[in-house]
């Protein structure tokens, strides 16, 4: 049985009109906070695995109280359940506190997957989904674009560079941090809206003193990563770059470039495996 439990977290209006108070303060214009891309980008996620059947289950979990809004907006897009940590700090906790309270709710939650966003507003890489891989063993795929989970095991693409792409293929449980917008947050319309908005959020509490085990588990590359273009020596005139560009740097990585016609290649290649493996013997078909 895979579950899959997805934080999501608020962040300032980026349309909000900024100011600094005299106090020293900052003021969002009176702006509330709208839900992380990346978040909703992982819960759309989770929810497409659960439709195709490779997940059970969604739960989506907030470190804040007063979060409870991007909780009910996760239930009218199809979470099973919305749940909100309780810590002693009043939201004032660090990312690794946090990631500690998130690290004892999914074992308690059983949890297979953790996902989140790649990007969150305090900064612009997955501090909290490493804080909770390395505190509970987990292996971690982050720069997420698609997924894909299987009975025991989650397989992920990250977009790189020119088009370029790496699959890799991790066992459950994970750690995935997806990309914002790979992913488009399924339309929720009023009604959806008006059908949670009484829907109980219950909250989960820490017990004190509880330990959380790393089961030191690892992913792997399905795909290997594309080979460097070879680039030519800069210094060179254009007529010995443009022969490293043809030859692909081959006396460069100390290789041998066979010229000429083909009889004189064949010679030349046959001259050099003679050199280093021995003579050559060729029987002569009519």
């Amino acid at each position: 049985m895979n579950k899959a439990c997805v934080l999501l977290r608020c962040m300032p209006d980026p349309e909000a009109n900024v100011r600094v108070l005299d106090d020293g303060s900052v003021s969002w214009g009176g702006m509330p906070p709208v839900p992380n891309t990346g978040d909703m980008s992982a819960l759309e996620l989770a929810l497409r695995q659960r439709e195709a059947g490779a997940i059970d289950s969604v739960s989506i979990v907030a470190l804040e109280q007063d979060q409870k809004s991007v909780l009910r907006l996760g239930l009218a897009m199809g979470a099973d359940e919305a749940i909100t940590i309780d810590d002693a700090a009043n939201g004032m906790a660090s990312l690794k506190e946090s990631a500690a309270l998130l690290a004892l709710f999914l074992v308690e939650m059983q949890a297979t997957v953790f996902l989140c966003g790649h990007q969150s507003a305090e900064a612009e890489s997955p501090l909290v989904a490493h804080f909770v891989s390395k505190k509970l063993g987990w292996p971690i795929l982050t720069g997420v674009a698609t997924m894909s989970i299987r009975a025991t095991s989650v397989r992920t693409t990250r977009n790189l560079e020119k088009g370029w792409r790496e699959t890799f293929e991790a066992p459950l449980p994970a750690v995935v941090a997806a990309r914002e917008s790979v992913a488009e947050p399924r339309y929720v319309g009023r009604s959806a809206l008006a059908r949670v908005a009484r829907q109980s959020i219950r909250t989960w509490g820490s017990q004190t003193g509880v330990m959380v085990a790393p089961m030191r588990r690892s992913g792997r590359f399905t795909r290997p990563i594309p080979a460097p273009i070879f680039v030519p020596d800069s210094s060179l005139c254009a007529l010995d770059r443009l022969e490293q560009v043809v030859s692909a740097g081959v006396r460069q990585s100390g290789g041998v470039r066979f010229v000429g016609d083909p009889a004189e290649v064949a010679v030349q290649f046959a001259d050099f495996v003679e050199d280093r493996v021995g003579p050559i013997w060729l029987d002569r078909v009519d």
